[in-house]
């Protein structure tokens, strides 16, 4: 008796788990990308037979394939989850606390963005639509955690370099901090692409400080956006003092921040 009443408690359970699974697939994931100073772009994931596909377009970009299994299993427990809002640049509202006669006041403003990114999209799920549309979300924001997971997504999935340029390029939207990633071990090569501003700095000065001096180091700048002059003692020091260090593939504006820096012209390629 103890046996079957067991058998039955264990098929209530797994069924229970297959359905909430199928609960929280969706049928079509669709997001659109529409940035101040970079041509859009579109995201969409489609249910399949046998898991999900997605497909990424901008312009002069068409490229499909198949969602991995453990992406697809983040991505429907996350969209099960998502609220669905609009907000635009014009109503999004910074919440702040402040004192007054010794009771803590929330204050709301409005903030009017000029430029930044709008995203707008739509999940299909259980026969439903439903539509979401935020602009430029900051970190620690639901929102931006949703675009966190869709450029791991594509960063995993996507590696045509016409492609990853332009995500590289797309990422300076969002909140993702210095634009930096490591291209390979051996040799050691990194990837330092987008523009610095004075917000990333110190993300830059720490990669500096924990490059190997006893090794040969390259650092990829072909998707590279410039920098300002304060930033031109920091690259001019690290090049002195790693003799193997080695700025390669260079764009025309990072060549020109290099010369400016007054970096050797042998370790610039």
């Amino acid at each position: 008796m103890q046996l079957t009443l067991n058998k039955i408690l264990v098929t209530i359970v797994v069924w229970g788990l297959i359905s909430m699974q199928l609960f929280a697939q969706f049928d079509k994931f669709c997001i659109e990308f529409h940035p101040s100073f970079l041509t859009g772009s579109k995201l969409q994931v489609d249910k399949a037979d046998d898991g999900y596909t997605m497909c990424f377009q901008s312009n002069g970009i068409n490229q499909q394939c198949a969602v991995p299994d453990s992406f697809a299993v983040v991505l429907e427990d996350f969209l099960s989850s998502y609220q669905c809002t609009n907000k635009t640049m014009i109503n999004t509202i910074l919440h702040k606390s402040v004192l007054q006669n010794g009771d803590t006041i929330t204050e709301r403003e409005i903030c009017i963005g000029t430029d930044g990114i709008t995203v707008a999209g739509e999940i299909q799920f259980a026969g439903q639509i439903k539509p979401f549309q935020f602009w430029s979300p900051r970190k620690n924001d639901k929102n931006h955690e949703l675009v966190a997971l869709l450029f791991s997504l594509m960063n995993n999935s996507l590696t045509d370099t016409v492609i990853v340029n332009y995500q590289e390029r797309l990422e300076q939207y969002f909140d993702f901090g210095l634009g930096l990633k490591k291209i390979s071990d051996k040799p050691l090569q990194y990837k330092l692409y987008g523009g610095i501003s004075e917000d990333k700095s110190k993300q830059l000065l720490n990669f500096f400080e924990k490059l190997p001096k006893n090794k040969y180091v390259y650092i990829d700048m072909s998707n590279f956006e410039g920098m300002g002059t304060m930033f031109d003692d920091d690259f001019l020091e690290v090049t002195e003092e790693h003799k193997h260090l080695f700025w390669i593939k260079c764009s025309p504006i990072a060549k020109k921040s290099l010369e400016r820096a007054e970096i050797a012209s042998n370790r610039i390629q």
